[in-house]
């Protein structure tokens, strides 16, 4: 039986990490580790499905047999599958159950497209194909340890924090820098680029019930001549910092200048490992990284499936009739 995470199954959840770790049978999206099960997650899915991490369970004679994370995005109806473990003898059939668990799940809650990033070399990526997700592009994910506090670098003359009227700019930028393939699968808007704001937002995401707020993601944009060329993204979640950048491939020669300001910032602000995923389309940015000491941790799979969610119609009943 698959069911939602309760309370009482933390302590299994938990107990399953330590079996699953050791039998390789642990699977998490992306380079930086996952938000566990708990007791808060827990009540903010009751209070708040819609913005929360989803957990389901399998559970069988008692026995709690494997678990799925799913995470919503900004939007509500784009969710990513964030965490997938098994443990046993025969962790394929878990993992098929589970996902296709999810992915009927999301649709019951109106989402309408899952995404998972998967190593490339991971047994669970077959399952996946099975159940529908197609791959729309690669990333290969970096690192650099932040372990001492620096100072912190002076601002470059063309970059400036992003506000929210910057939102459409940036993504003007997302669509000129990105395939039109990988466009259509993630279906960006103007609102995935608008920074936090708003007094409330410090209070929501400490109780869990926004994922950002301006104390944990730091955008800004780099503009010529009243356009934006480049943006970047400082993101921190789980003792961990995500750099994201786009820049126009006209203006690459600038890029170490801005690249030197945003890592000295994460390493003047929090020190931490920095990671950044750069995708197929960006290949020949890899170099511009490894030589401040960013070192290649493996490639991924970006997959989405897409989701049929069911539409109410409205039909007209007489509920009087002419004798």
């Amino acid at each position: 039986m698959i069911r939602p995470v309760r309370y009482r199954d933390l302590a299994a959840i938990n107990s399953l990490h330590r079996v699953s770790s050791a039998a390789y049978s642990e699977w998490h999206s992306g380079p930086a580790p996952q938000t566990w099960p708990s007791t808060q997650g827990t009540l903010v899915e009751t209070l708040l499905p819609a913005r929360s991490v989803h957990t389901y369970v399998l559970e069988e004679g008692g026995q709690i047999f494997g678990f799925i994370q799913a995470r919503p995005r900004s939007s509500y109806d784009k969710w990513d599958i964030i965490r997938l473990v098994a443990t046993g003898d025969r962790p394929a059939d878990v993992w098929h159950r589970l996902i296709e668990y999810v992915c009927v799940a999301a649709g019951n809650r109106r989402a309408s497209k899952l995404f998972a990033n998967v190593p490339e070399d991971a047994e669970e990526l077959e399952i996946f194909r099975q159940i529908g997700f197609y791959r729309f592009t690669t990333e290969d994910s970096l690192s650099l340890p932040l372990s001492e506090r620096g100072v912190l670098p002076p601002l470059p003359a063309r970059l400036r924090p992003a506000e929210p009227r910057d939102a459409f700019p940036i993504l003007q930028l997302y669509t000129t820098v990105t395939p039109r393939n990988v466009q259509q699968a993630e279906g960006l808007t103007a609102r995935d680029f608008a920074p936090p704001n708003g007094f409330m937002s410090r209070w929501l995401q400490r109780f869990g019930m926004a994922q950002d707020s301006p104390e944990t993601l730091w955008s800004w944009v780099a503009e010529e001549d009243g356009k934006v060329f480049a943006w970047f993204q400082l993101r921190w979640r789980e003792g961990r910092c995500r750099m994201s950048f786009l820049i126009h491939p006209d203006k690459r020669q600038g890029f170490p200048e801005l690249r030197d300001y945003i890592a000295g910032t994460a390493r003047a602000t929090r020190p931490c490992v920095l990671g950044v995923q750069v995708r197929e389309y960006q290949q020949e940015m890899i170099p511009l990284f490894e030589e401040i000491g960013f070192q290649n941790s493996g490639r991924s799979l970006l997959l989405v499936k897409h989701i049929a969610v069911q539409v109410m119609e409205r039909r007209l009943t007489p509920v009087l009739t002419r004798a």
